[in-house]
């Protein structure tokens, strides 16, 4: 078989396909194995591009301030990826709704049906399986027996982690540090994810509040607090509340010796 179709990938403000906006688009047109044009463009997404976003893509707000909004390019792309097979990779659950969403702001309705949507990374994990048969296949050389049996696929993970702290370079040999490589080098906040941190702190990951600053949405905490959330969550959102209340008491304690000493 012979490759003809357009491959694209989108860079964007965070990871929400129907409220975060493309920022970066790359088009490349194939046929019969070979490159025949692309399409490079940088867009002003007209919102904010997250911190986590940037960290990522390394695409600032400033390097984009003064660019063409999509609309400009809408059409420009529409024409190039029209009648083509389209290869993504991931992109069934991210580019192309991202992308079928910028086209709707611009008017453009498009009818991916008529398109046949290729993702290449799905390909990968339907050819490289990633459950526990799998894995211990590739690190024991042998065929798990009596799967979802709990004492099997106990002593089964047991020999897959043998097998990785062995022969795979760049996996932590540190219990903490393998802690924190296993969840993609994040600190687990709480086990359902309502939270993450960064060095700037704690942010929400849901809702409308979804990467706002939780110490400046107080209300929202204590909602949370009152409503049916996990033990785990709420005590995040009293740590966050308290901590908050002790920056105001030492600000206003500071603020008293000042105006006693001045």
């Amino acid at each position: 078989m012979k490759i003809n179709g357009v491959f694209f990938d989108i860079e964007s403000t965070g990871l929400d396909t129907k409220t975060d906006r493309i920022v970066e688009l790359s088009l490349i047109k194939i046929k019969d194995d070979a490159w025949v044009s692309s399409m490079n463009i940088r867009v002003n997404p007209t919102i904010p591009i997250s911190p986590e976003a940037t960290a990522v893509h390394g695409i600032t707000n400033e390097e984009v301030q003064d660019k063409p909004p999509f609309s400009h390019f809408a059409q420009e792309v529409f024409e190039f990826i029209e009648d083509s097979d389209l290869y993504t990779y991931n992109g069934l659950k991210f580019d192309i709704p991202m992308l079928f969403n910028e086209f709707e702001r611009c008017g453009i309705i498009w009818d991916y049906h008529m398109n046949n949507l290729i993702d290449v990374g799905n390909i990968y994990k339907i050819l490289n399986p990633r459950n526990l048969a799998s894995a211990y296949q590739k690190y024991s050389g042998k065929s798990l027996e009596n799967a979802h049996s709990a004492e099997a696929d106990c002593i089964a993970t047991f020999e897959v982690m043998q097998g990785i702290l062995k022969t795979e370079e760049g996996v932590p040999q540190i219990p903490k540090d393998l802690a924190k490589y296993s969840n993609y080098d994040k600190d687990i906040l709480d086990l359902n994810g309502y939270f993450y941190q960064t060095e700037e702190g704690i942010f929400f990951n849901f809702s409308k509040h979804k990467d706002k600053l939780a110490s400046t949405e107080i209300g929202m905490l204590e909602w949370m607090i009152r409503s049916n959330f996990p033990s785990d969550t709420i005590k995040i959102c009293k740590f966050v509340i308290e901590e908050e209340q002790r920056k105001m008491a030492e600000q206003w304690a500071n603020e008293s010796i000042n105006d006693t000493i001045f």
